[in-house]
Formats: C-alpha cells, sequence, structure tokens
C-alpha cells in the first residue's frame, strides 16, 4: 500500500507544496529526496550541470543526478515539522510535472 504525506520543499528563497511516499522501502545514508523534473525546474534548481551517481535497485542499477541540499519539512493540516536539510536527487527520464 501506498503512503503519501503532505511536503513543502525549499531551496534558496523558493518553496513548494506537494506530496511524498513514505514507505517505498527506500534507503540512504543521509535525508534524501527524489524530485520530478517538472518540480526541480518550478523551484528553480540548475540541473544541467549536476554530478551522475549509480544507485543499486532490485535487479538493476539507475543512473542520477545529485542536484546538491534542499529543504523539506512535513506540512500536516495540525502541525509543521521544522526544516531538515535533504540531498536532492533527479532520476533522468522521470519528466513528470509534479
Amino acid at each position: 500500500m501506498v503512503v503519501r504525506i503532505p511536503i513543502e520543499v525549499k531551496y534558496l528563497d523558493k518553496s513548494l507544496a506537494t506530496s511524498a511516499l513514505v514507505n517505498s522501502g527506500y534507503e540512504a545514508d543521509e535525508p534524501e529526496v527524489h524530485l520530478p523534473l517538472g518540480f526541480i525546474q518550478r523551484l528553480g534548481i540548475k540541473h544541467e550541470a549536476a554530478r551522475s551517481e549509480r544507485y543499486k535497485v532490485v535487479g538493476a542499477e539507475v543512473s542520477t543526478c545529485i542536484l546538491g541540499s534542499v529543504e523539506v519539512r512535513i506540512d500536516l493540516e495540525d502541525k509543521t515539522a521544522g526544516w531538515i536539510k535533504a540531498r536532492a536527487v533527479m532520476v533522468p527520464g522521470n519528466l513528470s510535472t509534479r
């Protein structure tokens, strides 16, 4: 079952609301958020010169673009959490505008 929570992502002085999957089975050594291209463009993150890194996934490897740091917070109806730094990542080919 997919569980989504409302979050806000901030880069420099711009922030956008969206939702995030919280039970994707994904693990990382530091907080990390995967962002689609359309969302990255709306935040103003420059992705053209992003560093590439290979990630191992179930049964394969994928190439990712490491975009740098953003800030993320959970934005629930009755409570908003504090901002945390997270590494922003994009998987090429993920052209969603969300």
